[in-house]
């Protein structure tokens, strides 16, 4: 009953996502193009934007692939019973994921719309009459 259950909500997320994919493909839009369509960046401003985040992606797949390594590592400490060994690369790994929490709001999906409603206040601050 339990194995039908999750089946179950596995369907439904997958519903719910494939529901998504359908309204992007029927014209709407994907947020940060909305966003940046309604702040009426200039091309200049655009690239600088999407240079600025390519950067950032790559910074944060690079710190996530560390973690990913020095987690291997701990393993490797542990079977060896090398507690100093485990307890510094823990507490590199707790400093790789501080840098990945301490990321600029807007990059993930809970704080988006705070930032468009705060760029767009900013924008219009910023425009001449």
């Amino acid at each position: 009953m339990a194995v039908t259950m999750l089946m179950a909500q596995k369907a439904d997320r997958a519903m719910k996502h494939d529901h998504g994919k359908m309204q992007m493909q029927q014209g709407g839009m994907h947020p940060m193009a909305a966003c940046m369509e309604e702040l009426k960046l200039t091309d200049a401003q655009k690239m600088k934007f999407h240079e600025a985040r390519a950067a950032f992606q790559k910074q944060e797949n690079t710190l996530t692939a560390e973690i990913k390594n020095l987690r291997l590592d701990i393993a490797e400490a542990m079977k060896a019973e090398n507690i100093k060994r485990v307890k510094e690369l823990n507490q590199q790994i707790s400093a790789k994921e501080l840098q990945l929490k301490k990321r600029p709001r807007g990059y993930d999906g809970r704080s988006h719309e705070r930032t468009h409603q705060r760029a767009k206040r900013n924008h219009e601050k910023n425009t001449c009459p």
